[in-house]
């Protein structure tokens, strides 16, 4: 696993898709054209997922299976944004981050994060015929 600490950083600029105005999808649905909470939290899960890559082995990847995080402040369509994952240690086959997301304008968000490795395999051989595709 990666060392206690060890951290990585993605950098980002909010576009319209990872807002939270491109979710609605029905006919009276409007939310505000701001970084939207899934689009933080999935960055969060790719900064530790690429703490994780040079730990896994042929066929395998990591997943994430536990998020707890708030949302702190809204960053716009344009404005600059990072999220860093920190590897905060192992608890059984669970590997734990502490995120943060950070913006023109301080911390946007952050929590933690635990992902586990998987055999891509077994994951695919668990699912219904149409999910192998």
């Amino acid at each position: 696993m990666p060392a206690a600490g060890q951290t990585h950083r993605v950098d980002l600029v909010v576009t319209p898709q990872l807002t939270a105005a491109s979710h609605a999808d029905r006919s009276g649905e409007s939310y505000p054209a701001v970084l939207s909470t899934p689009e933080m939290i999935s960055q969060f899960e790719r900064a530790a997922a690429a703490l994780m890559q040079p730990e896994l082995g042929p066929g395998q990847l990591s997943v994430g299976v536990v998020v707890n995080v708030s949302h702190l402040s809204a960053v716009g369509v344009g404005e600059a944004f990072h999220v860093e994952a920190s590897f905060a240690g192992q608890e059984g086959k669970l590997s734990w981050f502490d995120v943060a997301a950070h913006g023109p304008r301080g911390v946007i968000g952050k929590g933690r994060h635990a992902r586990t490795v998987v055999e891509v395999a077994r994951l695919m051989a668990s699912l219904p015929a149409a999910g192998q595709q």
